[in-house]
């Protein structure tokens, strides 16, 4: 242990001093400094350089190196230059008794860079400016206080925001109270609309209502439009607190009510008013210029002056039993028309019309400019008109007339007549035209056309059916003749017969029948041709250049079946032949039938094939001139050959090769004359 002491009384009992370096105290464990009186740690310099007083604990281990100051009186921190206090963690100064911050000059500056906080735990917390302006500034600022918080100011209290807003919050009342001119005003400096807002919100069960309340007049002047918006479609028009008008949002329409009880009074439809009540004018017009002027239950009455909806509409309603309008005239009126309906502009299509309406439906009567007509239309317009009555008192009626008339001369101009009848007895002809002296002329310079839907149009002659056209078959036309046993007959001018459509299911042409350019076609059926005329043929098939080359009659079986034939059947005698192409043996065959009116192929006595040879089946017999094989020989497969010359030469020319002829026996021709190259006599097979 070292001991260093003195029983000096100075200042200098012991000094510590180096002359040329620096003094090192160095404890490993505690260091202290005590002295009995007034205690001095000092830099005493004489550099130009600054100089640097420092206390500092630290500790290199786990554990962390603190400084206290302790004192049971004044602890005292005075500079000439300026303090600073710096920690690394949080910085706590606390006093026992009430503390100061205080500056002689300048400003004093309290900032943390987490916040600053000034608490008071017990009396007031006073921000005190007297006789200079006390700022607060900040990016939001807050005031909460568990009681009634005033800021108060003997000249001008200001609670300003720079860049950010500035919000009072109140979690009950918040008042704002003046003894003199009051403003809540926005003057801004910026290009987008701004807007002042005074909006009370309740996000419990209670609502959140706004009161303007004043002992005199409360006054809002806007420089453009005041608007007021109710999101429960009522705006109330009170006097001290009772009720007497309302503004209601009526599907988007405005609708106002009168009085305590909230009577409808007035509602708008668009350019158009109707009033619930009676509107009186008792001095002047009563004229609505763009819009209509409507009472639903009272009257408009205008007693010196007139009605007028200049561009707009007189309406009157009423659901009560009686006229809902009457226009009554006196001796004054007399020769004038109580009601006059006038359109003063000069275009082609100006009308006056009187439109009725009901049951969704819609009449228009009037004078339709367009058509310089007085029309009846079925819409809400003229133009389109059902009736319409010309200047000369023509009619036009587009759906026709019903009922009887009498008339000398129907004429429907250039547009077109309809004769209609909706009668349900058909027993009664509908529509009857009828004369008793002279005929009827149906004239038409196109066509004329009979539309009947009962499918029947029939031609009485006396009053007796004759001829009956109708339809069968969902389109077949059907002429019929409606007299028994009786003939349809086709006459020319000259009343002579042309063609009969006879009751016993035949026709008759008195001449040829003629197809120019068509065909004479008989389906399913048989073409017919019957003359009885001397040294005259039945049926003529001319050609001409056209046909060269080509079969004037053309047969055809468009079957595919294996026995389908094409054939001419040759009758008389009450026997057939039929000639043409055997479709089941696949040649052109000749067929006889003796006891019938047609022959039919199939066991033919003579057959052709494609390739030209010929069948008979009772040989060939050639009574004047040869029978001649001009490539191919003559066969015989059966039946033998019979060579008789009957008086006449028998000349073989050109056999180069005459074989045996099996089974002949007997040659019994005489007067041959030659055989060229001699006769090879075979005694087993000629006698």
């Amino acid at each position: 242990q070292l001991i260093m002491s003195s029983a000096g009384t100075g200042a200098d009992a012991v000094d510590i001093n180096a002359t040329i370096g620096g003094v090192t105290i160095d404890a490993k464990t505690t260091l202290s400094l005590d002295a009995e009186d007034n205690t001095n740690l000092t830099v005493t310099a004489n550099n130009a350089s600054a100089k640097t007083l420092t206390i500092a604990a630290t500790n290199a281990g786990d554990g962390k190196g603190n400084i206290t100051l302790t004192t049971d009186g004044v602890i005292d921190t005075d500079a000439d230059g300026a303090i600073h206090i710096d920690a690394g963690g949080s910085l706590s100064l606390g006093g026992g008794d009430a503390s100061d911050f205080t500056t002689t000059s300048g400003a004093l500056t309290l900032e943390g860079a987490g916040g600053v906080t000034v608490t008071s735990t017990g009396g007031t917390l006073a921000l005190n400016g007297l006789g200079r302006p006390v700022n607060l500034h900040a990016t939001a600022f807050t005031v909460v206080d568990a009681g009634a918080s005033t800021f108060g100011s003997v000249l001008a209290t200001t609670v300003s925001s720079s860049t950010a807003g500035v919000a009072i919050d109140a979690k009950t009342t918040l008042s704002l109270d003046a003894e003199d001119n009051t403003n809540l005003t926005m003057t801004a400096t910026d290009g987008s609309a701004k807007t002042l807002t005074l909006s009370a919100t309740n996000a419990g069960e209670g609502t959140g209502n706004v009161l303007v309340s004043a002992s005199d007049v409360v006054t809002i002047d806007a420089g453009t439009d005041i608007v007021l918006d109710a999101d429960g479609a009522d705006v109330l028009l009170k006097d001290n607190n009772v009720l007497f008008g309302q503004l209601t949002n009526n599907g988007n329409q405005l609708r106002i009510s009168s009085g305590d009880a909230n009577t409808i009074a007035l509602e708008f439809n668009n350019a158009n008013a109707v009033f619930a009540g009676s509107v009186t004018s008792t001095v002047g017009d009563i004229t609505a210029t763009l819009g209509g002027i409507t009472a639903t239950a009272g009257n408009i009455t205008s007693t010196v002056g007139n009605l007028v909806a200049n561009d707009g509409v007189l309406t009157v309603t009423d659901d009560v039993a009686g006229n809902v309008a009457t226009f009554t005239g006196g001796d004054a009126t007399d020769n004038f028309a109580l009601m006059n309906l006038v359109n003063t502009e000069n275009h082609d299509d100006a009308d006056v019309a009187i439109s009725f309406t009901a049951h969704d439906g819609v009449f228009s009567l009037g004078y339709d400019g367009g058509g310089n007509v007085f029309g009846l239309s079925a819409t809400g317009n003229l133009g389109t008109n059902i009736v319409s009555i010309t200047a000369e008192g023509q009619i036009t009626a587009e759906g026709g007339f019903v009922g009887n008339m009498s008339s000398s001369e129907l004429d429907g101009g250039t547009d077109a007549v309809t004769i209609n009848s909706d009668a349900t007895d058909l027993a009664v002809p509908a529509v009857l035209m009828t004369t008793t002296v002279a005929g009827i002329t149906i004239d038409a310079k196109t066509d004329i056309t009979l539309d009947a839907e009962g499918e029947d149009i029939v031609m009485k002659f006396g009053a007796t059916s004759g001829l009956e056209v109708s339809t069968e078959n969902d389109g077949d036309v059907v002429i019929r003749s409606m007299t028994d046993t009786k003939d349809l007959i086709f006459q020319n001018f000259d009343e002579d017969e042309v063609l009969s459509l006879n009751d016993d299911l035949t026709a008759t042409f008195a001449s040829a029948i003629t197809a120019t350019t068509g065909n004479i076609e008989a389906s399913d059926g048989a073409l017919v041709i019957t003359k009885d005329a001397a040294a005259t043929v039945v049926g003529t098939f001319t050609g001409g250049n056209n046909t060269d080359n080509t079969a004037i009659i053309n047969l055809v079986n468009a079957e595919d079946n294996i026995a389908a034939d094409v054939t001419v059947s040759f009758t008389a005698h009450n026997k057939a032949y039929g000639l043409g192409y055997d479709g089941e043996n696949d040649v052109f065959g000749l067929a006889y039938n003796g006891a019938g009116t047609v022959a039919s192929l199939g066991t033919n006595i003579m057959s052709v094939t494609h390739l030209g040879a010929l069948t008979t089946t009772a040989g060939i017999t050639a009574t004047t001139g040869p029978i001649t094989a001009t490539l191919g020989g003559v066969v015989v497969t059966a039946g033998g050959l019979n060579l008789d010359a009957g008086g006449a030469d028998f000349n073989a020319t050109g056999l180069t090769a005459v074989g045996p002829v099996a089974g002949v026996t007997t040659l019994a021709a005489s007067g041959v004359a030659s055989l060229d190259g001699g006769i090879a006599v075979d005694v087993n097979q000629f006698t």
